[in-house]
This record gives structure tokens, C-alpha cells and sequence, in this order.
């Protein structure tokens, strides 16, 4: 609910925007990456607008500009999918270090008498090319960056800088505005 929560929030009210970071980093799982990976992977048709509303694309919700995902050793399960997509959808470039590597959904099932606890895979998954996915290596970003301690202790994200330069140069290269309004009435 949290995660869907913060779509609704953060994803919305910048989907009109021309680029867009997406922090996937200490990402502990759940079960949202699909249903944002589904507005993300929708290509825009078209532009509207209503009478007394904002701009809006269709499909509705559509995202047309630039993506930079960031990803670290902290992204888990369900993070490491919307970080594995990222690159298999071509949806944005992918900024960071490798994911932690255990896509494969686990549960507290087993508990000890210590309240430590015994887990076990439950899922595994492949891509369509035939090969395994994820576990046990994580997910490889597009572009390793390193956030060293020295640098965060000065408040300095590498990840997110690289990213922000990243889309910079993108929007020189090929900026992505929605088109104006046409002039004019609509014409039935």
C-alpha cells in the first residue's frame, strides 16, 4: 500500500516532466515494480487536456521523457525486478552498482527459538532468452558508480550527480517536450 501510495504521490505530478530519476536504491522488495514498469513501458500516442485540467498523454499516466534509474547492493527482490526490466524494456538507463542477488522472494517461515529465522527460495525466474535471471549475481547496472563513504559523509550522492549529468546530456541530444496545443478550434 505504501509503495502504490508513493506512485500516486511522486509518479504523477511528474509525468509531464521531460526526464525523470527513479531512486531504486535500498529497495527492499514488495510487489509494485510491475504496475510501474507497465506506465513506464506505455508509449505515448497522444496529448490532452480538458477543459479546466492539465496536460495529460494517453495512454494516461504514459511517461515520454527520459529515465535514470539508480540501483546499489541494497536493492532487493522486487527492486532487482524493476531494475532488471529497466534494461530488458530499454525503459531508462540503469546508474549504480550490481543489486544484491536474491530475487527469489523469501518469507520468515521458519522461526527459531532465538527470533532469528530459516528461509528458503521460493521463486526463481529466467528471462525469455533461456537463462537465469538475478539470482546469485544480482542485477549489473549500465553504468557503475560508486557512492564512497568519504563522498556521502560530504552529502555527495556520485550515483545521482551521474545521473543528472546523464539526462543533461540526453535533453541536449534530444529534448523531449510535449507538443503545444494546436491553434484553433477542434474540428469535428
Amino acid at each position: 500500500g505504501n509503495g502504490l501510495s508513493q506512485i500516486g504521490r511522486d509518479y504523477y505530478s511528474q509525468r509531464t516532466l521531460p526526464v525523470m530519476i527513479i531512486d531504486d536504491r535500498f529497495n527492499g522488495g514488495g510487489n509494485i515494480a510491475e504496475y510501474l514498469l507497465k506506465i513506464l513501458d506505455s508509449e505515448v500516442w497522444a496529448v490532452q487536456q480538458g477543459r479546466h485540467g492539465s496536460v495529460d498523454v494517453k495512454p494516461h499516466g504514459g511517461y515520454f521523457g527520459h529515465v535514470a534509474v539508480l540501483c546499489n547492493r541494497e536493492t532487493f527482490s522486487d527492486g532487482e525486478s524493476f531494475a532488471e526490466a529497466t534494461k530488458r524494456l530499454g525503459i531508462g538507463k540503469l546508474i549504480g552498482t550490481r543489486t544484491w542477488g536474491g530475487w527469489v522472494w523469501i518469507s520468515a517461515r521458519h522461526p527459531l527459538v532465538d527470533n532469528a529465522f530459516i528461509s528458503e527460495p521460493e521463486f526463481g525466474g529466467w528471462g525469455l532468452d533461456g537463462q537465469w535471471l538475478i539470482e546469485g549475481h544480482g542485477v549489473e547496472p549500465d553504468s557503475v558508480v560508486i557512492n564512497d563513504p568519504a563522498s556521502e559523509m560530504k552529502g555527495v550522492d556520485n550515483q545521482l550527480n551521474a545521473a543528472i549529468r546523464y539526462l543533461e546530456k540526453l535533453l541536449q541530444e534530444d529534448p523531449r517536450e510535449l507538443p503545444d496545443k494546436p491553434e484553433g478550434k477542434v474540428v469535428k
